[in-house]
C-alpha cells in the first residue's frame, strides 16, 4: 500500500513530488510530461508516465505579496507485465506569501487531492503450479481462485516549501 510510482529524475515531476510545486516557477504556466521504462531486457517491462500542468492567477495590486496557483497530473504505472496497473490523478491548489518587499523570501502550503485507481488482472501472471518443467503453461490451473480486482480511493496530502533567492 505503500509503494507509489517513482522517476529516476523525480525533480521533473514536481506536482507528484510535492504539491506545494504548484506555481513554484518562473513564468506563467507549466507544463511537464515524463516516462520510465525499467527492467525491459527481462521482457515486458515496467511502464510509469506522468504529465501535470499549472498555471498562476492573476497577480493584481491587491496580491502583489502573494500568489495563487492551481495544478493538475496524472500519474499512471504498469508493472508485472501490465497485470497491475495504477492511476493516480490529482489536483492541487497551492498558495505563496513573499516574506519581504523585494521579494526573496517566500513561503508556501498547498493541499492536494487524488483519485486513485489500481488494478490487477490475476490472468496475466504466472504462478508456480504452472511450471511444466520447461517454461509456464498459462493453460494450466494456479490452485487459486483469484479474480480480477480493482479498488479505488481518495488520498489527500498537504505540501509546504519556503524558498530564499539570493543575487
Amino acid at each position: 500500500m505503500a509503494q507509489d510510482p517513482k522517476f529516476s529524475q523525480y525533480f521533473a515531476a514536481p506536482l507528484a513530488l510535492n504539491p506545494a510545486y504548484t506555481g513554484f516557477f518562473d513564468g506563467d504556466y507549466r507544463i511537464a510530461l515524463n516516462t520510465r521504462q525499467q527492467w525491459g531486457n527481462l521482457g515486458d517491462p515496467y511502464n510509469t508516465y506522468s504529465v501535470s500542468g499549472d498555471v498562476k492567477f492573476i497577480q493584481d495590486e491587491n496580491f502583489t505579496n502573494s500568489v495563487f496557483s492551481l495544478g493538475l497530473s496524472g500519474l499512471f504505472d504498469e508493472s508485472f507485465n501490465k497485470a497491475l496497473k495504477s492511476q493516480y490523478i490529482s489536483a492541487s491548489f497551492s498558495y505563496y506569501q513573499f516574506l519581504d518587499e523585494s521579494h526573496r523570501f517566500k513561503f508556501g502550503l498547498a493541499p492536494q487531492v487524488s483519485y486513485v485507481s489500481r488494478f490487477i488482472d490475476y490472468n496475466k501472471l504466472t504462478f508456480a503450479s504452472q511450471y511444466n518443467g520447461s517454461g509456464f503453461d498459462a493453460s494450466m490451473p494456479n490452485f487459486l481462485d483469484l479474480k480480477s480486482d480493482k479498488t479505488s480511493y481518495f488520498d489527500v496530502n498537504i505540501g509546504a516549501n519556503f524558498s530564499a533567492s539570493f543575487d
